[in-house]
Formats: C-alpha cells, structure tokens, sequence
C-alpha cells in the first residue's frame, strides 16, 4: 500500500521511535492515532511528534504551510479498539520485551483489522 492510499495509520507505542513514526507519517498527510499503556509517555510521545514536525520546518523538510495540518494529524487514542478503528496500517514501537508484548494483543480487539495490518500482529 502506498502512503498516498493510506487514510490512517495507528501507532502501538509512543516512546521515541513511535514518536518518530507518527512524525513521519503526518509529515506525509497521513492522520495517526498513538496509544501506550502508559498515559504520560502517551502525552510524551504526541507533544514529541509535534515538536519534531516543527523542526522539520526549521530545517526546511516540511513545508511551514503544512505544519498545523501535520500537527493536527497527530492524535492520541484512548485504547486499542479506538487507536486501530479505520487504520491502514499499524505500525507496533513497542519495547523488545516480551512481558510487555504479552500483555497486549491486538487480536483481541473488538473491530475488524485492515488484513495487512492482520499480517504483522505479534
């Protein structure tokens, strides 16, 4: 799938590399919905996208005119169910520890998975 097609992307960890993803990809149009576990690296992980969008405009690799509608892109989920609800793709950043892993399985989120995204649950 080509991020032209994508309408939404959902982002599973929200630390730096989930922050940087949802950079990249509301950077590219594509609204993200971010969800953790952990509400504060949530918050974290949301305002860090939004400021690196803003640097990209510092540093000229997004267009300034674009830069409310990337920010406004970036959203935070409440829970699975309504972080993966419409998503293209998903787009897993969390920690390579399997206690953590465990304690989170999408396949058991009440909504009907996108089948690309079906294919890369852990």
């Amino acid at each position: 799938m080509k991020t032209k097609e994508m309408k939404k992307v959902a982002i599973l960890g929200t630390g730096t590399i989930g922050a940087s993803w949802a950079t990249f990809f509301a950077g590219k149009g594509i609204p993200v919905a971010m969800y953790d576990v952990d509400s504060t690296i949530l918050e974290k992980g949301v305002q860090r996208a939004k400021e690196s969008l803003a640097t990209l405009v510092e540093y000229d690799l997004l267009d300034k005119s674009m830069l409310d509608h990337a920010t406004g892109n970036v959203l935070s989920a409440g829970n699975l169910p309504e972080m993966v609800e419409g998503a293209d793709y998903i787009q897993e950043s969390i920690p390579e520890n399997y206690e953590i892993k465990k304690k989170i399985n999408l396949n058991s989120a009440p909504v009907s998975l996108p089948f690309a995204a079906r294919e890369r649950v852990f």
